[in-house]
């Protein structure tokens, strides 16, 4: 019982069954149960947020490529239209590029990398 949220009116339960879990457990279990899940993550995504996440690893945006084609174009439109890169640094265009070069994406571990 989580006392400091339950009023005499209200009582609230913290239930967190999986959060000491590793990742490695929780793909255990979710495989074991065969619980629907994005297929985003058997292709490499070890995460979901927006399709292009400004804050993404460039193999993310890879693989956010491969699977999206159609919203990429509409990003590089736009990337084009008014004058700016996706990020300082990095163009959706060179993500299409390399998509298109047959690019294929190393394991992404970290979002931060």
């Amino acid at each position: 019982m989580n006392k400091r949220l339950s009023t005499k009116t209200r009582h609230v339960d913290d239930w967190l069954p999986i959060l000491f879990w590793t990742e490695g457990e929780v793909w255990t279990d979710i495989r074991a149960s065969r619980v629907p899940h994005h297929h985003a993550y058997d292709e490499g995504m070890p995460r979901l947020s927006c399709v292009f996440c400004v804050f993404a690893p460039r193999d993310a945006l890879l693989i956010a490529g491969r699977l999206n084609r159609e919203l990429l174009d509409e990003y590089v439109a736009v990337e084009d239209r008014v004058g700016w890169s996706f990020r300082k640094n990095l163009s959706l265009r060179e993500i299409r590029d390399a998509v298109d070069a047959g690019e294929m994406p190393r394991k992404v571990s970290s979002w931060t990398a």
